[in-house]
């Protein structure tokens, strides 16, 4: 009989013990599985924010470590970026658990940008722009923001932004300024033709070639300089630009009609 009280005493005891370990939930480490931005490029001239999310959101390791690629241009601060003089930058974000990274590039002009989700100040989001995309690089092939100065992003989705196709800012009477991004290596036809009320234009370092027509009728236009990247001018590209008193031109192996 002793026996049998000792039998279902363990029994008990087991059963007991299932019911309290069932009630302690397991302790398991969620591993970081990546890291997202909640924005691919940024152009701005005071400052900006960046935020990253750790996915997924339940890891137990949501540290992070955050770099530019030139804080001389763009400095970042626990994913607050700062600009600090004209220039390109590029913003990473690293995860302590695992090392995922993503990128955010940034454009940083002297004056007249406007911080990203800006109003009427400028195009500075890449939902301002329309655009095509390669497995490399991206060409801008139109403008839907609000005007005034407006600064063209050096990335989209992580992709360079290497062109600007024909006609992408064509009669655009609401464009006050351009900034154009070193990554860009061509500009099409009439891209900025009869965008009246352009005055002054930032060509990037990169620039080879414009097509016809590119600034044809801009007639607020003063100046231009031309970096000395470029090494062809097409026909009329600065026609009927009837304010222009200045253009600096590099050593151009390869012109059309200029005028």
């Amino acid at each position: 009989m002793k026996n049998l009280f000792k039998y279902f005493g363990i029994i008990a005891f087991i059963a007991v013990l299932g019911l309290v370990l069932a009630a302690c939930p397991n302790v398991v480490a969620v591993a970081v599985k990546g890291v997202t931005l909640n924005q691919n490029s940024l152009s701005l001239t005071v400052g900006g924010t960046a935020t990253a999310t750790v996915a997924p959101s339940n890891a137990t390791n949501k540290e992070v470590t955050w770099s530019s690629s030139n804080a001389n241009v763009a400095a970042v601060n626990s994913g607050t970026v700062t600009a600090v003089s004209a220039g390109t930058a590029t913003i990473t974000v690293t995860t302590a658990d695992g090392g995922n990274t993503a990128t955010c590039a940034v454009t940083v002009t002297s004056g007249g940008g406007t911080t990203p989700g800006g109003g009427g100040g400028g195009g500075s989001n890449a939902s301002d722009f329309t655009y095509t995309e390669t497995a490399n690089a991206v060409t801008i092939t139109g403008y839907k923001g609000a005007g005034g100065s407006v600064t063209i992003p050096a990335q989209i989705n992580g992709k360079p932004v290497t062109s600007i196709g024909e006609e992408a800012f064509q009669n655009n009477s609401n464009i006050t300024s351009v900034t154009i991004p070193d990554s860009v290596t061509s500009i099409g036809n009439s891209v900025f033709a009869n965008c009246t009320s352009l005055t002054s234009v930032t060509i990037g370092n990169s620039v080879a070639s414009f097509g016809a027509n590119t600034f044809s009728g801009c007639t607020s236009l003063t100046s231009v300089t031309i970096p000395n990247s470029v090494t062809s001018i097409w026909a009329n590209t600065f026609s009927d630009c009837t304010s222009l008193t200045s253009i600096t031109i590099p050593n151009i192996r390869k012109t059309a009609r200029f005028t």
